[in-house]
């Protein structure tokens, strides 16, 4: 199961990952992506789907509340929401809070590297950074986590890990430590 929680919006790059799964599907029959949120690209995904014949395969869950989120990430093996930089609307993904949100669970991402998501997945150490505009890409960076169960489980044990830093109890105390060292 893979899942991307994120705005429907170009630049999360939902269109290419669904032509990824579309291409997948020939080696991995019983794959499952999800796609929780709402936004622009709601009815543009629809049609994708319906298009690609992929409704078994891809299901839009629309926007999830903090409960539902977590369940998702519960039952889930891969987040996946390798953004682009969408220079026609001015648009290019922050820190990326799903990636430290998913490994919180334990669950690795796939991330593109671009803004401020290579703050947030570390290459091969808490997920694998790929090439958004290729879809080649994306698919290969799929198999590479759910081919390898060792490498699996290596990124998913340091992506929990890594999350922790991102607590706020653990923010506030980190800050409150470099301020008493201007003291």
């Amino acid at each position: 199961i893979l899942i991307t929680i994120a705005r429907l919006e170009k630049r999360k790059n939902h269109i290419k990952i669904i032509y990824a799964i579309n291409d997948l599907l020939k080696e991995y029959n019983n794959l499952l992506y999800l796609i929780a949120g709402d936004g622009p690209e709601k009815k543009r995904l629809s049609k994708i789907i319906n298009k690609l014949n992929l409704n078994r395969n891809v299901k839009l869950l629309g926007k999830v509340n903090e409960k539902e989120k977590a369940s998702l990430f519960n039952i889930s093996d891969l987040h996946i929401m390798p953004t682009i930089d969408d220079k026609y609307s001015h648009s290019i993904e922050g820190f990326g809070i799903s990636y430290i949100e998913a490994g919180m669970f334990g669950v690795p991402s796939i991330s593109s590297g671009i803004g401020g998501t290579k703050e947030s997945v570390i290459n091969n150490k808490t997920g694998i950074i790929c090439d958004p505009n290729n879809i080649s890409s994306i698919k290969n960076s799929i198999k590479r986590i759910l081919n390898d169960q060792k490498k699996y489980k290596k990124i998913s044990f340091n992506a929990k890990n890594f999350s922790k830093k991102f607590i706020w109890d653990n923010v506030i105390k980190s800050y409150i430590d470099i301020l008493k060292k201007d003291i």
